[in-house]
């Protein structure tokens, strides 16, 4: 396996064994990675601003990062988001912050923003943006 496939599998693998409620962000049209974690019987939902008229193969829900409905994400443990504009960090640590779930970034490149810690299990570059509180977990 290579290229993106590849990078979706290692996100994917690690995510699966640390998150039981998750949604990933800014999903765009590419499931892979939550379509993995939906698989391996976790609780996961998917958002973007756009509406799709196909039929996704996760649950997904159009709501905005930048304009949360923040309802849609009481009692998740993860948020994550897959290469996101680099103008969605700071919009994904308020909601992660605001819900008190980790949230989990994978950039494109080597792109990394204030604040963000490298997490060494991952097989590649994942970085902590926000850590839920000791008390949640």
């Amino acid at each position: 396996m290579s290229g993106f496939k590849h990078i979706e599998e290692s996100i994917s693998r690690y995510i699966i064994p640390h998150y039981h409620r998750i949604c990933e962000i800014g999903v765009g049209q590419n499931f892979h990675v939550a379509k993995q974690i939906h698989n391996a019987g976790r609780k996961i939902f998917c958002t973007d601003i756009i509406q799709f008229l196909d039929e996704t193969p996760v649950p997904y829900i159009v709501d905005s990062v930048f304009s949360p409905t923040y309802s849609l994400y009481k009692n998740i443990d993860l948020i994550y988001a897959v290469r996101p504009h680099e103008e969605m960090i700071a919009a994904l640590t308020s909601l992660a912050r605001f819900i008190d779930c980790d949230l989990i970034v994978y950039h494109l490149g080597f792109e990394r923003f204030s604040g963000a810690e490298i997490i060494p299990q991952a097989e590649i570059p994942l970085f902590f943006y926000y850590k839920r509180s000791i008390l949640k977990k």
